[in-house]
């Protein structure tokens, strides 16, 4: 009982890729380029509440996002992951501290702590990715998976 979405796009030809709305063209996904595109931006996952902790967020990941990479030979996942537990933290560390703390595995985050476990690293912190979110308080990482078995040279590319 769950759900997730995404669009092959070409991150590195996006225009802007500071918010969860300018990467999915504002929730329309009309920038999904499966033919220029190396990069699966996974959008949104989402698994109904009396499911959780069943392995089904996982698997979304597992056989989805990441067997769809390689199925479709995209050398990376791309996604923005909403740090759920910031708000906790936002009066001692600022979003970087916390995201480092999490990734030295000396906090848990629900969200990012999942996905780090997954095999995805950090490649950036950025503030109003969600807006008006009370949890992040609009603060999420930026995470990426590397598909080993694509090279990056031989990537479909531009």
């Amino acid at each position: 009982m769950g759900v997730a979405s995404g669009l092959v796009i070409d991150w590195d030809a996006q225009p802007d890729t500071s918010s969860w709305n300018a990467l999915t063209a504002d929730g329309y996904y009309t920038n999904h380029d499966p033919v220029n595109g190396n990069t699966l931006f996974a959008a949104d996952v989402m698994v109904r509440p009396g499911f959780q902790g069943q392995g089904i967020g996982r698997r979304l990941y597992e056989r989805g996002r990441l067997g769809l990479a390689r199925q479709l030979g995209l050398w990376r996942v791309v996604a923005g992951s909403r740090l759920r537990g910031y708000a906790r933290y936002a009066d001692k560390l600022s979003a970087q501290q916390y995201v480092d703390e999490v990734v030295a595995g000396r906090l848990n985050d629900p969200t990012l702590s999942f996905q780090l476990h997954l095999g995805f690293r950090v490649t950036a912190v950025i503030g109003d990715y969600f807006k008006g979110d009370p949890e992040s308080l609009g603060w999420a990482a930026i995470i990426e998976w590397i598909n080993d078995e694509v090279d990056q040279g031989t990537a479909r590319t531009k």
